[in-house]
This record gives C-alpha cells, structure tokens and sequence, in this order.
C-alpha cells in the first residue's frame, strides 16, 4: 500500500478495478456483474445501499437483534423511509417464520437486516428469507461485515439482492473500503433513479423517472457508471484501500473459503471451550453465535473495565464490552482475521486468566488452556473420566425424555388393539409430522424425500462440509414394539438439541433419516426406505400390491409422492462420511453379560429355502411302521440335522414354517413342506454348513424313501461394518467405564442397503430379554444414559 500510487483512468488502475470486482464475486459467491467497492468504511457501503434503494416514504423492514439493527433504522430514517421494525431480545435471532409473518405485514419495499452482529455476537440464519422475500416481491439486502470471511455468505444460493461488508473483521483488512455486490434485481430498481451530474452529463445521458438519490456521494448508479466500461468520473478512487481490498481477497481465495471458516470456526470454538473451561458463562444462544467473536458475562464481584484495562497494559490484549442493554455486563473477545490463530487463542485465554486470579476470581489453573488445545489436537477434555460435553449434558434427564417420546411416537397406530404403523398410510404421515417437529425444536432443517423418508440436518458452520448420516425406520411390524428402529431414530435428534444447547459444534453436517419402510410389512419387500437412497428401486416394485390390492404406484400418489419421482431419493455419495444405526440388539447376548451397548461388527447375510417332502400317505393303522414313506417323520429328522449342523459350524438355522398334508389324526403324511433360513456374519461359512445340510436332507430322504425338492427364495450377503467407525465406537464406550464387547447382527437392518454407498457402523443396545417385534419389547432408561453418552463422544471423536 506503500507504493507510488496512479491515476485513476491509468490503465494499471483501471485493470485493478476490474480484476478487484471478479475477486470480490468469488469473495461473496455471486455472478453479480454489479460488485465493486464503495470508498469508505462499512457504515458508507451501508449508506450507499439504503439511500439509493429507499425514496421518502417507502416501506423497510428491519428486524433488529442488536446495536446494528438500530444502526440500519437510524440510516433509514434519514432516508425518509417508513421505517418498520420488529425485535428480539439480544442474544437471540430471529425463526423465518416471524420475518415473513412481518413481512406479509408490514408489505415492504425492502427487507433490511445484519447476518452478523458483534454486539451481541449473533448470527442471523439467512438461508430461507430469499426465498420469502421473492414470494412476497420484496427486495433482500444484508450488512455482513462482521461475518463475511469468518462464516458461511452464499449470495447467489441464497437469493440475495445486496450485500455491504468492510475489510476490518474477518478479512483482515484496514478500515476504509467496503465492498458491495447488487443483484439485477437491485440495479433495477436503483437505476430508475439513475442522475448524471451537470458536469459531465453527456446528450445520450437520459434523465430517470424515480426521485434523485438524496447523496451525491453514495449516489449507486453514478458509482457503478464509474466503475462501468463507460468510466464516468464520480470521484477520485481511493487507489491504497483498493490495493488493500484487492490483497484480501487474494488472501482469502489463496487460504481457500472453506479452509478461513473453518480456521475462524476451530478458535472461535477453541476460545469458547477456554473461557467456560474457566467456569465464565458465554452470553446469547450459543446455537447462533458467531465463529469468530465469543460473548462472556462479566462475573459478580469483577470489575469488568479493570480486567479489561490490566489485558491491554499488561499483555497488549484488547477485548470489548458490548453496547446499549449489555455495555458493562459483557466481554466480546475477537478471533478474526489474522487473530484466528492457535497462539492468539491461547494467548488470550492465559493472560485473561491471569488477570482474573489477580483480581480474585477463582477458576481451575491452566484449565482454559487445556480445553481450548484440545479443540486445536481434536481431543476431549477429561474430568473424572467424563468428556468436558458430559459436565454440560445431562443424560439421565435426556434418556427420560427419549423414553417419553418413544411412548408418544408409540402411540401412532392403525390398530385401536396393537401398534400396527405401515409404510405411506396416514400413520406413517403422521410419524413424520410428530418426529419432523421434534427436529426442528433442535434446530434441524426438515424435509421428507420422494420414498417418504423423514430427513433432518444439524447444519455445520461450512456449507461444503461433507455429511455423517445416523438414522433407523419408523414404521413396525404389526402387533409390534415401540422401540424396534423408533430409539435409532428419537435419540439422536435429542442428542443433537442437547449438543446444540451446550455449544458443542461438528465439522460435518449430521444427517438424521426415519426410513418410511424396513420391515416390509405392507408390501412383502423389505428396505424400500434405505432402497430408495442408495437408488436401487426397480420398476417391477411399481406393480407391487399390499394386502388391499393398492399398488406401491398408488400408495406412493396418495401419499402426495410419485413413483416416477423416486430416482430423486438417491443421495450423493461425494462427501459422504458413513452412516450409524443405533438399534435394539432384537437378542439376549448383552443381556446375557450384563452390558448396556455393544459394537456391531457385521451384519449375517442370509440365504432362504423353500423345501417340499414328498412320501405316501397311507391309513394309520394299516400300513407296518418299516413299510411306510412318512413325509413328517422325515422332514422332523431333516430339522434336526439342521439344528446339529448349524451348531456344529456356528452359525445360526432356523426352521420356522411347516405345512403338513392331509394332515388328518389317522392319516400318515404323504406331503410336508418347510422353510430355512440360514445366516452368518461370514459368508463363506454360511455356506460351507448350507452345503452340509443339503447333504444331510438329502440323505435322510434317500434312506427314508422320499422325494426331496427345494427352492431358493432369498440370497444376501452380510455385510462387514466399517473397521474405523467400530474402533470409534469402541473407544467411546471405553470412556463410560463399560467393557466392550462385539456381537453380530443376525437381523437385517437399513445398514445393509447403506453399505452399498458408504461405511456403516451400527451400535446395539440391550433389550429386555432379547424380546422383540412384539408388544413386551422393552429397555431401561439408565441403558439409553449410556448410549447418549457413547453418541455424542463417538460424534465429537468422527473425523
């Protein structure tokens, strides 16, 4: 910025100008043509937009959360507009809902708000109100100076109309320029009241309809003339700060976006994690603080300016107390911009703890540091054996409100005698409904999918973060249990509140999925849910009829879906981390060791057969025992052989259906059918004991003089869970003191179709006597405890 400086239509100026507008559009993620700077610090780039946008008495909205929420009124007013507002407490931020509802009051010609507020180290989700303010023709502009850089700022993706920011936060430049970016539709409306000064008006110069811009100085149409092909002369630019925007941007695109959010993320997080590890209580809802500006009460009995004053003469630390209703009683400590950094974070929490021992206040040495460089390592903070969460979360209150909610989801049923809840009948709708709102009370963005799958996201800070999916099925079989695929469901959305609540914070966006089917009760096919993702539906299911003879075609229209629409369901597998299901074990093995979860290691492929013996029926009393070609007493001898078989090999058989003809008190049986199933975890050992067992029936058959036929009905392989999430999962039950034991799952579960597009893992937890898919299927609160706790560290330790 020290160097000889040019004229403003020199060519290398006029070439900086350029190259500074397509920087500032990757900066802001627009293809705004309109994005340049306005010379002067943020508050001009505030100015130039709302006077060139509001002539006197147009209506604007503003929802205010804060010191610059008034900000924008009071510019506003200046304006002449009518001027609306509407207000929350500070330390909160506003739900969509309510700006739209105001909206749809108020009819305003724009809609003004800050993303990011340092008063009150707020952060106002944007995403939706592009979308509201198109519905309602409503013009969206926002002030993100103190974000832009540190969060997330889709313009484009987000349908915003104009944003100001300065150079001061987190882009790590000098105050005195602010960049701005103005959607067509902004410029339009701006340009209508377009004046050319006297001077250098021109006879192709046409004058505009609208009111003249009341600032020549902020005056947007003669700006962007100036910064047009046309060049015409506005002002002189002030050629050091566009060098010095322009260095911002280079540095910032050079870091790379993502990389600078998630460097503003990770000390934001790590100075958040210091200061309550000093026992300071952070300010406003830590769900929509800022990455890079911490908010902290000023404890009772400390002197607030004191504190503040010995940081800056003592160790050069300057932090700030807040303004209007909280000056005096809050701390904001910065780290943005080049103060994003691992030293400045511990910098800052020493000294800030020293200066607190010196003034009396008592607090765990070194703790703060401990905590924030465990954030920087990725570790947990340890205290008595539990993660530094555990002293935040309470998981006994957490584990009874899991239980309560699976009660009340229990109780959606299309039986008045038994929970009986099948996949697209209204009962399934109305699953969805119950569990979507509990995911929005935590905060979670909601959508069901084409298949009728229920989807929730934990947003993370980074938009581009890949995504971790949890998530089992709501519906059940008839005469079924309330935790069966339910607990897989519930519990993580309420893990996820109570994580939200306590500031805890993931670098990937989580996932939570209730599958609309994994039984396959209503359509004989089971997995249709987790199917529908991994895009494995053929188009011969369209035909498939349930016991009323509804077609999945039309199950799917009445439900307000379309079977053609279903490849829409199939998720990308790019940045896809994996996927867990917690489910009940469906077993007795934990219980049988007293243990509360278990590590699901892989889960038994399964092979089916269909079986038809064939004898002579004969009279009962008639035909000598060593002459007679019994089916029965054939086929009890073949099930034998299989039990012994399957015990021999270890793996599991079963023989759970049996027909038998004519089956009359005094009639030998001359025809006996039976089914198989046999599964394992390994499928070259299934297989190896099938091969024995086909032998063995086969050789009963011959020694009794039957016939034996058999059909293959089913065929899947197990499916081996991800050694990496096992091994996480496993250290997460080692921190509960609770030994760790893996098991298999013999059952199928929606991790067998998820294996087809990432890793799985699937953590088991005990169930009453192994009961399920039945109305005594039970679990014990303090087990759910357990298994809350286990999530949230398994979470936190995912990379």
């Amino acid at each position: 910025m020290s160097t000889q400086l040019v004229g403003q239509y020199d060519p290398t100026m006029t070439s900086y100008m350029n190259e500074v507008m397509e920087l500032y559009r990757r900066v802001f993620n627009t293809k705004n043509q309109q994005t340049f700077l306005i010379d002067g610090t943020s508050r001009a780039g505030i100015e130039a937009a709302l006077v060139s946008c509001l002539e006197p008495g147009d209506k604007v909205l503003i929802p205010i959360f804060g010191r610059f929420g008034h900000l924008l009124a009071e510019i506003a007013e200046r304006a002449d507009a009518e001027v609306h507002t509407i207000e929350v407490p500070w330390g909160e931020v506003f739900d969509p809902q309510q700006i739209e509802d105001a909206i749809k009051k108020v009819r305003p010609k724009l809609l003004a708000i800050v993303q990011g507020d340092t008063s009150t180290t707020m952060f106002q989700p944007l995403e939706e109100l592009g979308d509201i303010c198109r519905a309602h023709d409503v013009l969206f502009y926002t002030d993100a100076t103190a974000s832009i850089g540190g969060n997330p700022l889709e313009v484009d993706a987000w349908k915003i109309d104009a944003v100001t920011v300065g150079l001061q936060k987190c882009l790590g430049g000098p105050s005195g320029s602010a960049p701005i970016t103005l959607s067509d539709r902004f410029v339009s409306c701006v340009r209508k009241r377009a004046h050319v000064e006297a001077g250098i008006r021109d006879a192709h110069h046409q004058g505009s309809s609208g009111m003249r811009i009341r600032s020549n100085y902020f005056d947007l149409p003669m700006i962007m003339d100036y910064w047009g092909e046309e060049r015409l002369n506005h002002h002189t630019e002030a050629a050091t700060m566009l060098f010095g925007s322009r260095e911002c941007a280079i540095q910032l695109l050079s870091e790379g976006q993502d990389a600078v959010i998630q460097r503003h993320r990770l000390a934001g997080e790590a100075m958040l994690k210091g200061v309550q590890a000093m026992g300071l209580q952070p300010f406003g809802n830590l769900k929509h603080k800022m990455s890079n500006v911490v908010g902290i009460h000023i404890p009772a009995n400390v002197d607030g300016e004191k504190i503040r004053h010995d940081l800056l003469t003592i160790f050069n630390i300057e932090i700030g107390t807040s303004f209007g209703p909280l000056k005096g009683k809050v701390w904001r400590i910065g780290t943005m911009g080049y103060n994003a950094r691992q030293d400045a974070v511990l910098h800052t929490l020493q000294s800030l703890e020293t200066v607190l021992r010196r003034a009396g206040f008592a607090l765990p040495a070194g703790a703060a540091v401990d905590a924030a460089m465990a954030v920087y390592s990725g570790e947990k903070v340890m205290n008595g054996g539990l993660g530094i969460d555990s002293l935040k979360i309470d998981y006994n209150n957490l584990a009874q409100l899991v239980m309560d909610r699976c009660d009340e989801l229990g109780k959606i049923s299309q039986s008045d005698d038994c929970l009986d809840r099948r996949y697209l009948t209204k009962e399934h709708k109305q699953a969805n409904g119950l569990v979507g709102g509990w995911m929005q009370d935590a905060g979670m963005q909601t959508w069901q999918d084409e298949a009728g799958n229920l989807w929730g996201r934990w947003q993370a800070a980074n938009l581009d973060a890949p995504r971790f999916i949890m998530g089992s099925h709501l519906d059940t079989v008839p005469n079924g249990g309330q935790y069966d695929g339910m607990l897989g469901v519930i519990t993580p959305v309420t893990l996820i509140a109570a994580m939200n609540q306590a500031g805890i914070r993931l670098p990937f966006h989580l996932d939570v999925v209730g599958f609309g089917d994994e039984e396959g009760t209503r359509f004989s096919s089971t997995l249709l849910g987790s199917r529908a993702l991994t895009g494995q539906w053929p188009s011969s299911w369209a035909d498939l009829k349930d016991s009323d003879g509804i077609s999945l075609a039309q199950a799917l229209k009445d439900f307000g879906s379309d079977f053609a629409s279903i490849p829409n369901a199939a998720i990308s597998t790019d940045n896809l981390l994996g996927y867990l299901e917690l489910h009940i074990e469906q077993g007795p093995v934990l219980e049988d060791l007293d243990l509360p979860v278990g590590v699901v290691s892989a889960i038994a492929g399964a092979k089916r057969f269909e079986f038809n013996i064939t004898g002579m029926a004969g009279h009962a009393g008639t035909v000598p025992m060593n002459l007679r070609q019994d089916a029965l007493c054939a086929s009890s001898e073949m099930i034998l052989a299989v039990e012994r078989v399957a015990q021999n090999h270890g793996i599991v058989a079963t023989v759970g259906r049996i027909q038998n003809r004519p089956n009359g008190v005094n009639v030998i049986s001359g025809n006996t059918g039976f089914s198989l199933d046999i599964r394992s975890e390994f499928d070259d050992k299934r297989d190896v004991a099938l091969d024995e067992i086909l032998l063995e029936l086969d050789a009963i058959a011959a020694r009794r003089n039957v016939r034996i036929e058999r059909k293959a009905t089913h065929a899947a392989n197990a499916v081996h869970c991800d050694a990496k999430l096992q091994s996480v999962l496993r250290n997460a039950i080692e921190t509960q003191n609770i030994p760790v034991h893996t098991l298999f799952s013999g059952a199928g579960h929606d991790a067998m179709a998820m294996a087809d597009i990432c890793p799985v893992a699937m953590l088991f937890m005990r169930c009453d006597k192994g009961i399920s898919h039945h109305p005594a299927e039970a679990i014990d609160t303090p087990d759910v405890a357990v298994t809350l706790a286990v999530l949230s560290r398994t979470l936190q330790n995912l990379t």
